[in-house]
């Protein structure tokens, strides 16, 4: 691919500066608490990313619902992500949430969840509802470059990260401007569905290419029932028996569970 017809990864500190934040909108009201907020992600302070994060999540993503400020936030956290910052390590500030991770994998799962809030106009010829047509129009507008800055990290050295970067890649190509670009993402990810990672990796890239529609009939038959069941979520003619069997093997053996976080993936297993 050309990547010199990509958009480029986001700058932050222009965004930051070049966004009239008091002039947007989150689910409390003006967002010009939102520009600290993003600053307080890079802080040197575990706690206080950890605390930034959470409320951003509830403002300018406030259950799922899109805002003026989603955008600009979005493209922000995206150019952030090379930050060393968001290497640090650090609880969610949610309750129902026990997991500890490097902020930068916290931070791709949000962007992953934005996606996919999205993603849910998608396709709807009948509006976005109560949603802004121009607020919506500005984060469909920012789709490309948030996957650019996404892509980085489908390679990283912390599978956690890389984890949290193929939740965000799936979400993300399934949209309608970038699906031109799932052959080239599902390649990386068949090779890391046929390596010798973690279950948890095998069986979010085999999930990921289930939720891109490709060919999966390889992995019905590998020997962990976890990557065999995520591989018989993706389509296959009506008459393969195969599928509904591995399916059905799945449900039979709940210890064999799926080692995969909602909150990653939810999207792709909802969405067709």
């Amino acid at each position: 691919m050309d990547t010199a017809a990509q958009p480029p990864v986001p700058d932050p500190e222009r965004i930051l500066l070049d966004t009239p934040w008091a002039e947007l909108r989150h689910a409390y009201g003006p967002a010009a608490d939102t520009a600290l907020l993003l600053v307080e992600l890079l802080d040197e302070r575990a706690e206080v990313q950890a605390q930034a994060l959470g409320q951003l999540e509830m403002s300018v993503l406030h259950q799922e619902s899109i805002y003026s400020s989603t955008a600009p936030a979005a493209l922000f956290v995206a150019g952030a992500l090379v930050y060393p910052q968001t290497l640090a390590a650090h609880e969610s500030t949610y309750p129902w949430d026990d997991r500890t991770r490097p902020l930068r994998a916290a931070l791709l799962e949000w962007l992953g969840s934005i996606a996919a809030s999205v993603g849910y106009y998608d396709g709807d010829e009948g509006g976005p509802g109560r949603v802004d047509r121009a607020d919506l129009d500005a984060c469909r507008a920012a789709r490309p470059a948030l996957y650019r800055a996404v892509a980085g990290y489908l390679a990283d050295r912390d599978p956690v990260v890389r984890e949290a970067a193929v939740g965000a890649a799936g979400v993300l190509l399934k949209a309608p401007e970038l699906r031109d670009r799932i052959p080239a993402a599902a390649d990386r990810l068949r090779s890391v569905a046929t390596g010798d990672g973690t279950r948890r990796e095998r069986a979010a890239a085999v999930l990921v290419l289930a939720g891109w529609a490709q060919d999966t009939a390889e992995w019905l038959t590998d020997p962990d029932p976890a990557v065999r069941a995520c591989a018989a979520l993706a389509p296959f003619p009506a008459d393969d028996p195969r599928p509904t069997a591995v399916l059905l093997a799945a449900l039979a053996d709940p210890r064999a569970g799926l080692p995969i976080d909602r909150a990653a993936f939810g999207a792709l297993l909802t969405d067709r």
